[in-house]
């Protein structure tokens, strides 16, 4: 989910995909 309106926080932990 990418939403720019609100952090990210409801979403898995995507460091391994998203840097």
């Amino acid at each position: 989910s990418e939403r720019r309106s609100q952090p990210k926080l409801d979403d898995p932990p995507l460091q391994k995909i998203q840097i």
